[in-house]
């Protein structure tokens, strides 16, 4: 067989080729996008790694996750292919923690199967016809602050039952967590000891208004992956960016999300 023939890359016409070898740490990061999207491309790159860019059928949510090449991670073809949450989501329970899980696709990319143990379940690829790529916009931010996850989900969940709206203050004195109805309101106050600011934060207030639901399911996502803090990012009538990195050890990564701002009174 000549070298040609050997390249993955050359040929969908392959019956079954290896895509990546990974730990479950990175489906499960993958997978923690099917609370906004049921289906989303996924980029695979030999040199950058795992690629990914959603946004949901609103468009008020956005999300940019990038995982390195590493012990965790090793892509052996460039590829991009249409990924099926719904599908893979109820597998990743049942995957090993410790043990290496090999990605193939088959019948010519119609379908990807995830080979570990005795186990290789397969499912069909998405068909990702139509789908229009979307760039994550980098925004220059006033307000940036570093924020204890579990502190700004508590916040959430006290305001759930009172609003589905949510506002997030910000001044060079800290956070405010804010929700309110025709009745009832809640505040909860996080001042500078307990946040940590860039250093470049301005002094002056920065005011950015959520929905409630949106913001939880994004804090969530991070949850389920247990990371601690979360860099927040606010300016007045600005989207709203939610961002967690890790550029050291064995799993390397930058997880973004973008959330447009609620428009109050629309109609005037």
């Amino acid at each position: 067989m000549s070298d040609k023939k050997r390249k993955p890359e050359q040929g969908p016409e392959k019956v079954n080729v290896p895509i990546m070898t990974c730990y479950k740490k990175v489906l499960k990061h993958i997978c923690t996008f099917n609370n906004m999207v049921s289906e989303m491309k996924v980029e695979f790159s030999v040199e950058e790694g795992i690629i990914i860019k959603a946004v949901d059928p609103a468009h008020v949510w956005m999300r940019e996750l990038h995982i390195k090449p590493g012990p965790c991670l090793r892509v052996w073809m460039d590829l991009e292919i249409g990924l099926d949450l719904e599908k893979l989501s109820p597998l990743i329970a049942l995957m090993p923690v410790d043990e290496e899980i090999e990605v193939r696709y088959k019948d010519g990319g119609k379908k990807l199967t995830f080979s570990y143990g005795n186990h290789s379940p397969g499912i069909a690829a998405a068909d990702m016809t139509g789908y229009v790529a979307h760039k994550m916009p980098h925004m220059n931010l006033p307000g940036c602050y570093m924020v204890d996850l579990e502190t700004l989900l508590d916040s959430i969940k006290h305001i759930e039952p009172l609003s589905d709206r949510l506002e997030l203050v910000s001044d060079a004195g800290g956070l405010e967590v804010r929700g309110c109805n025709e009745k009832d309101d809640y505040t909860g106050k996080y001042p500078r000891s307990c946040v940590d600011f860039n250093p470049k934060e301005s002094a002056s207030e920065n005011k950015s208004v959520f929905g409630v639901n949106y913001i939880y399911d994004s804090l969530m996502a991070f949850k389920k992956m247990k990371f601690g803090t979360v860099w927040l990012q606010l300016g007045d009538d600005y989207p709203g960016v939610l961002e967690v990195e890790e550029s050291d050890g064995d799993y390397q990564f930058h997880d973004r999300i973008l959330l447009a701002p609620r428009i109050e009174n629309a109609q005037r």
